[in-house]
């Protein structure tokens, strides 16, 4: 634990400090998992440069982009505007304000979206629109994890698993999903 919190207070970098806003303890000892939980907190509640934070982030989702295939509209996770970016608005806003402000820190990305609206640091109806997208994006996203075997395709979408979906989403059909 020491090791740790000698690399996060002097190494490392932005993506891993994005990645510390999932992180939590959840089995062993109760003396170390409460060390690695205060640890956390510490390496999220430093003060940051927000420009130069933000420019870490665009250039780091930008190498994503170019690294991993895009497979369309149904990547969920990594087309623009999916998972992906939801999770770093939310992991970036996190990092940022959380000095001042620790409230704002949580595991979830909805939950922490919702507390940044709360905080004031994300506006109302930004907040409002990221949480429903949020939650679309994931609700379909699990659906298709447990129901497809590699890649989704719509047009070798059976019936069951079109009316699955547009359940899950809320929506009549798949064309409008």
């Amino acid at each position: 634990i020491d090791s740790f919190i000698a690399y996060q207070r002097g190494s490392a970098w932005v993506w891993e400090k994005l990645a510390l806003t999932r992180a939590r303890a959840i089995a062993g000892d109760p003396t170390l998992c409460d060390r690695v939980t205060a640890a956390v907190g510490e390496a999220l509640c430093v003060a940051r440069d927000r420009a130069e934070t933000a420019r870490e982030v665009a250039d780091m989702r930008a190498r994503i982009a170019r690294k991993k295939s895009d497979f369309g509209l149904w990547d969920l996770k990594l087309t623009p505007g999916g998972l992906l970016d939801v999770e770093f608005i939310a992991q970036f806003l996190q990092i940022v304000q959380a000095a001042d402000t620790p409230d704002v820190l949580a595991q979830n990305t909805g939950e922490a979206l919702a507390k940044l609206k709360q905080s004031g640091f994300l506006d109302a109806r930004d907040a409002d629109e990221l949480i429903a997208g949020w939650r679309l994006l994931h609700t379909v996203s699990q659906v298709l994890r447990l129901c497809v075997e590699g890649r989704f395709l719509p047009q070798r979408a059976g019936g069951e698993l079109e009316t699955l979906l547009s359940r899950a989403a809320d929506v009549p059909d798949l064309n409008r999903l």
